[in-house]
């Protein structure tokens, strides 16, 4: 064969192949950004229905006090920005005492609006 036609058919393979790794790159990010897109959006959900409450007690250590957590377990729906697809989602807030003891089961939740009742004396 002709040394002009191996280079040819050489520079031909080459860029088909840089082409293809192209589009797979651009692919790549683009899924990427999408999936972090929906992740900023799914860390902003601030509310939902209580399905779970736990009251969680770490013992203390040598490097601090007895800690007792509360927290509410919530559940709502959750559209994905690319696919606008919907699903459910389950979220954690640890809460206070106070507005733990607010909320029951079933009971609507937005942690930007919290129901806080006074503590009875």
């Amino acid at each position: 064969m002709d040394t002009k036609f191996k280079k040819t058919i050489f520079n031909i393979k080459y860029f088909l192949v840089c082409i293809c790794a192209g589009v797979l790159i651009t692919f790549m990010i683009s899924a990427f950004m999408g999936q972090a897109i929906d992740f900023k959006r799914k860390s902003d959900i601030a509310d939902g229905y209580v399905t779970d409450k736990k009251v969680i007690t770490h013992n203390a250590t040598v490097f601090r006090g007895a800690v007792t957590e509360y927290k509410l377990y919530i559940t709502g729906e959750y559209t994905q920005s690319i696919t606008d697809v919907t699903s459910e989602y389950e979220k954690i807030f640890n809460v206070s005492k106070e507005v733990y003891n607010s909320y029951n089961v079933g009971d609507y939740f937005n942690s930007k609006n919290l129901v806080e009742t006074e503590a009875e004396e």
